[in-house]
């Protein structure tokens, strides 16, 4: 069964809880980030068609943050760091 779609209102929320999330220090991934939220709004993080979704949000939201972008991951994926 696929749950709702995930619903971020304001656009600042969503750059906020980002910037928090790179400023622990923590070198994540765009798809990284999509779980945490996830995670955060209680929202299954093995439905594969919501992470694609909060992951194009989260790649979007990350740039216009001005994220830098990092070394890649072991997975072979960019990853952010706070700016």
């Amino acid at each position: 069964m696929r749950q709702s779609r995930l619903v971020i209102n304001a656009r600042n929320k969503l750059r906020q809880f980002i910037l928090r999330e790179l400023q622990n220090g923590d070198e994540l991934s765009s798809r990284d980030l999509a779980k945490r939220i996830c995670l955060k709004e209680n929202k299954n993080t093995h439905d594969q068609r919501m992470i694609l979704d909060v992951t194009k949000r989260v790649s979007k939201a990350v740039a216009e943050a001005r994220a830098v972008k990092g070394p890649k991951d072991r997975t072979g994926r960019w990853v952010w760091l706070a700016p």
